[in-house]
């Protein structure tokens, strides 16, 4: 019994190790190709080198400002006011980011492939529709056209930096990156710590900043969707390059979810963690493990199902979030306001259903009341672009799902993280944010690595 199991993990190992080695043959022969195609001698030239560390200054410069800087500016604010928004500074490095690669593909005469072509004219054709609007936004606010520029330009060089493989090899060997994680997975501990009161607070950085009147206009207060988001991606990526810290990370990732307040986020992730070891244990052939996690699942419901009482008469229990959220959805203004925009919005559904009007909520003058979840996609853009993009979406999922047990850290990453944002897209996100293009990008680098897919 025992020699078997050892048999078994040397198995898991040495297959480990051969994905390992399969990706880096990969890797390498694909930047020889890149190298060969610029009709550069050899991957060492001078010429070639000069631009790779170019690329890697402006991929690692923008993802560093998006997932850290941005972040970690409100909860500083909270302190010292006005912070310089760096939206405008990522905005506009990604303008110049998109142009220079434009440029060297022009240039070099580089090849795509098939997958990265079909998605990025999706991207295009939505960028187009904000081109199409663009001379309404700026009759109803300059501010609407300028703002959604930006946000598009991010989108774009977000998709085209995940699509990058050498850019997430620079990030698993990276220690900066390793630091700038934990100093974000841990802010909002701190900063509960820091502040105090966390146990007449319910453990809510919401309900500390409002009891210290911390929160008035020269701050932006606890922006927790956007944190949320970024850090169970973030985590999800690192707890498949550090497998041996991968309890200890998920327990402060969730500690830090609940403190910040981000249900949408929280809930998301557990449901990701469920899945991640229902299919850890299924390509295990660990039977017992998937029963006992799903035994654990029925039985949290039951007992969510049976002590809400006893929960009520908690005091702390009672200001808890998530308790407001699983029992008592009247007194939960997040949800009630969801709710609300979506009844809404369903009343002049079909007038968008075929074509979709692009930002109606902004051109109706209430900014914000886009209905949040995948239906938005077709309020925005109609049915077509929206079944294009659940197609491609779903197909990928169902493509990754049987490469999970290769253990590569990319695919992987991938697949939860695809796995994060369908559950989100299903009642709170609207499946068009910067992180949609972002893990868009993942997928595409992922599908291209499985099928090894040629460059046209």
């Amino acid at each position: 019994m025992h020699g078997e199991r050892g048999t078994e993990n040397c198995g898991n190992y040495y297959g480990s190790v051969y994905e390992e080695y399969k990706m880096s043959t990969w890797f390498m022969n694909n930047i020889i190709l890149r190298s060969e195609c610029r009709g550069d001698s050899y991957m060492g030239n001078d010429r070639y080198n000069k631009i790779q560390t170019l690329e890697a200054l402006f991929e690692n410069f923008i993802v560093i400002l998006f997932f850290f800087v941005l972040e970690l500016r409100w909860q500083i604010e909270l302190f010292y006011g006005h912070v310089i928004n760096p939206y405008y500074l990522i905005s506009g490095i990604s303008i110049v980011f998109i142009i220079y690669k434009i440029l060297l593909s022009i240039l070099h005469k580089k090849y795509f492939n098939v997958v990265f072509i079909v998605v990025l004219f999706s991207i295009l054709y939505c960028f187009c529709i904000y081109v199409i609007n663009i001379r309404e936004l700026i009759t109803i606010d300059k501010y609407y056209a300028h703002t959604y520029l930006g946000v598009w330009c991010i989108n774009l060089a977000l998709f085209i930096i995940a699509t990058d493989y050498c850019f997430f090899y620079r990030i698993k060997n990276s220690k900066l990156f390793v630091y700038l994680y934990i100093i974000l997975l841990l802010s909002p501990i701190i900063l509960m710590l820091y502040l105090g009161h966390y146990m007449e607070a319910g453990f809510s950085l919401n309900n500390q900043v409002e009891m210290m009147g911390l929160w008035n206009e020269s701050n932006h207060g606890i922006v927790y969707q956007s944190y949320g988001d970024k850090i169970v991606l973030l985590t999800l990526f690192f707890i498949n390059i550090y497998p041996k810290y991968k309890k200890i990370i998920i327990c402060i990732t969730l500690i830090s979810l609940y403190i910040v307040g981000s249900k949408a986020s929280f809930v998301a992730f557990v449901a990701t963690l469920i899945v991640y070891y229902l299919v850890k244990s299924y390509n295990n052939k660990q039977f017992g493990r998937m029963l006992s996690v799903i035994s654990l699942i029925l039985g949290t419901g039951i007992l969510f199902k049976l002590l809400p009482k006893f929960i009520e008469y908690s005091s702390s229990m009672a200001n808890s979030w998530l308790f407001n959220l699983l029992y008592l959805r009247n007194r939960d203004i997040s949800f009630m306001t969801r709710e609300s925009i979506f009844m809404e919005n369903m009343k002049t559904f079909w007038d968008r259903f075929f074509l979709g009007d692009y930002l109606f909520d902004v051109k109706l003058g209430r900014p914000g009341t886009y209905t949040h979840n995948a239906l938005a996609f077709i309020d925005y853009y109609g049915i077509v672009i929206f079944l294009f993009y659940i197609l491609v979406w779903m197909s990928i999922i169902f493509s990754l799902t049987c490469e999970i047990r290769k253990n590569n850290f990319v695919i992987n990453t991938t697949f939860y993280s695809m796995v994060f944002m369908s559950v989100l897209f299903i009642g709170a996100r609207n499946g068009m944010d910067y992180l949609t293009y972002w893990v868009l990008g993942m997928a595409v680098l992922s599908i291209q690595y499985k099928y090894k897919i040629k460059k046209i």
